[in-house]
């Protein structure tokens, strides 16, 4: 009985600690990025590059990192929460019906 108590805990401690760290890497991601936006825009020479160092390489990279982070912490169910088909289908059933008799 201790030793599921101890379990538990120890899962929920590990399970914060992924959530704490998925929240750093966005917030260092947002924070590097208006950064580098802000450094870009300063100097006109620079602005012109923007979109094609910038947006390429460290949004289009970072941007892929931060969402295969949220995947890994919150799993799929961060885009299709549990029973999000079958609710789906049920609403598109739905809507066919009520559809089919307006008609």
């Amino acid at each position: 009985m201790e030793i599921d108590i101890h379990r538990k805990i120890a899962k929920a401690e590990k399970r914060a600690r992924q959530i704490k760290s998925f929240y750093t890497h966005l917030l260092a991601y947002v924070s590097i990025n208006t950064a580098l936006v802000i450094y870009y825009f300063a100097d006109d020479y620079l602005a012109a590059q923007f979109w094609q160092t910038t947006f390429s390489i460290t949004l289009g990279f970072g941007s892929l990192g931060v969402v295969s982070h949220a995947i890994a912490v919150y799993g799929q169910t961060i885009f299709f929460p549990k029973g999000w088909e079958q609710r789906k289908i049920k609403q598109l059933i739905e809507k066919n019906s009520n559809n089919k008799s307006n008609i």
